[in-house]
């Protein structure tokens, strides 16, 4: 017959703590900041290329991304292709037109529940302009304003004309502002009176 012992000790644990090593260069975060600023440039700039060669094969002269976020959470909400002069309502590119445009250079992986299957399953298909659009929105609020979907958030628009070469970000930050007062009271007889305030 076996017996299963359980060894219990009141020796509390100790935790080694490594000792910092003096000689070790400190993390430059003022580097780092930089490093990262620039990869996103770079990467930001190969995309607006090939967004705005897109665009201009297409015929579509303008896009509008419009955003908002708060509370550690942001995301592009909408994406507008303004009306175009002259075109009928047949010609007009929508939103709709930008998600069939397909890069098959660039692929997206996305997971979601299949209720057929009854399990969750992983697809991935070739990236569109509309995806590509997200994503330089997203590199080009992170260069002007990292952290742009914590606390009270913002919002904005990020126009992207093909015509001109140019993107404009209209970006308004959400701050909860807050004003101090201060009153000094004092107990006179049986009242309070106030002696000044600041």
């Amino acid at each position: 017959m076996s017996e299963n012992k359980t060894t219990e000790s009141n020796t509390p644990e100790t935790e080694t703590i490594p000792t910092p090593d003096p000689s070790a260069p400190e993390f430059d975060w003022t580097l780092f900041w930089k490093r990262r600023s620039e990869e996103t440039s770079a990467k930001a700039s190969a995309l607006a290329e090939k967004i705005i060669a897109s665009m201009l094969t297409v015929g579509i002269p303008e896009v509008v991304v419009s955003y908002n976020g708060a509370g550690d959470s942001g995301q592009v909400d909408y994406i507008t292709v303004p009306k175009q002069p002259g075109a009928s309502d047949e010609e007009q590119a929508t939103e709709a037109t930008l998600k069939t445009i397909a890069f098959h250079d660039r692929t997206r992986t996305f997971s979601g529940f299949d209720n057929v299957k009854g399990e969750w399953v992983t697809n991935t298909r070739p990236a569109t302009l509309h995806d590509l659009i997200e994503d330089l929105a997203y590199l080009v609020i992170d260069i002007k304003h990292p952290g742009w979907e914590n606390n009270d958030g913002a919002s904005g628009d990020l126009t992207i004309n093909a015509k001109e070469g140019t993107i404009v970000l209209d970006h308004n930050e959400y701050i909860t502002s807050s004003e101090a007062y201060s009153h000094t009271l004092k107990f006179e007889g049986n009242s309070l009176k106030e002696i000044d305030d600041v």
